[in-house]
């Protein structure tokens, strides 16, 4: 094998090695930003995130802290619930319309994927409610 070949063979490696290394970086960023909205929607997460970012001075000021936190939880439990019925008008008006221009083969497999996400959505609500009832005991 010449040196160009070699040469060659080591450019295609290296980039290779590049775009395997940055697509593993970013699937490590995701993961871990996902798992940050994880934690923040369970009960006690968002204190829990606060801690993590300021130093409690004292216990009172850890309660003061955990009083305007679980206000505020509540009200985010609310936007995400309206968000996500929000979202959901506008993907079924997207789903009607695409309708008028799909193969009836094309609206089986677009009907298959709202039923999916569908589902998705309805588990991820149930888990919130018990979250929320979890919370009012």
């Amino acid at each position: 094998m010449n040196a160009r070949r070699k040469s060659l063979l080591l450019l295609v490696a290296t980039l290779v090695l590049g775009v395997l290394l940055g697509a593993s970086g970013i699937s490590v960023l995701q993961n871990r930003r996902v798992a940050q909205l994880r934690q923040a929607r369970e009960i006690g997460g968002m204190m829990r995130i606060v801690e993590s970012v300021i130093q409690v001075e004292h216990e009172a000021q850890r309660n003061q802290i955990r009083a305007v936190v679980e206000d505020s939880e509540d009200r985010f439990r609310d936007a995400r619930r309206t968000c996500g019925e929000m979202f959901q008008v506008q993907r079924d008006s997207m789903v009607a319309n695409l309708k008028t221009v799909l193969t009836s083969e094309q609206q089986a497999e677009l009907d298959n994927w709202v039923n999916r996400e569908r589902g998705n959505q309805h588990r991820s609500s149930r888990q919130d409610g018990k979250r929320s009832d979890r919370r009012n005991r």
